[in-house]
């Protein structure tokens, strides 16, 4: 089940503070709609009632989706410690074999829905937009966002503009040998921060 609640946020552009509707946890089970609001950012999106600006509100946000076994916890303020994290990880134990993931901002919560549900790992997703942003001259910001026949189309900045560039499947299962050849690489521990910085951490 989803929880809903109020929070504090400030204007960007007239500084005034409003009481705005956010979700601590999503269940896509329970409430399909979300997922949608999720995907196209409104679940993040607040209109000043004063002066009509359009503002980001960042929060900490559990999104659950039982039926193919993921949740990724969006965490503004960094990895969760402690008492939450435990409680987590015994209900996310208890139903099975589960995919956890950390991340940081809304656009990153988008992405690694789109990569599960696409059937995707997300390490080698990951590994992908390492090997492909040092083919790419100028290209930055690489974000998976749809299939297209058998081509994966990103997203990506290349000279202050937002492109699309698209990747064959065989690029895919190169890098995924690359990750099963590697037990450690591969293996899943508990909620995992899996971006850029760790393909770094692995791959220098």
């Amino acid at each position: 089940m989803s929880l809903k609640s109020q929070a504090l946020a400030v204007c960007q552009k007239c500084g005034k503070e409003h009481r705005v509707e956010i979700y601590k946890s999503i269940n896509t089970a329970t409430d399909p709609d979300l997922k949608a609001k999720v995907l196209n950012g409104e679940l993040f999106l607040w209109e000043c009632p004063d002066c009509g600006t359009g503002n980001l509100v960042a929060y900490d946000c559990l999104y659950h989706d039982p039926d193919e076994k993921f949740m990724v916890w969006m965490r503004p303020c960094g990895e969760p410690q402690g008492p939450e994290k435990d409680a987590i990880m015994r209900q996310a134990k208890a139903m099975g074999d589960y995919k956890l993931r950390i991340v940081a901002n809304a656009g990153d919560l988008m992405e690694k829905v789109l990569v599960f549900d696409a059937g995707f790992n997300d390490r080698t997703i990951e590994l992908v937009k390492f090997v492909a942003g040092r083919e790419l001259e100028g290209v930055s910001k690489l974000h998976f966002y749809r299939m297209q026949d058998d081509v994966m189309v990103f997203s990506g900045v290349k000279n202050g503009k937002m492109e699309g560039f698209g990747f064959g499947l065989n690029v895919y299962e190169d890098c995924q040998g690359i990750l099963e050849r590697n037990e450690a690489i591969a293996r899943e521990d508990g909620f995992a921060t899996i971006d850029q910085d760790w393909v770094d951490s692995i791959m220098n």
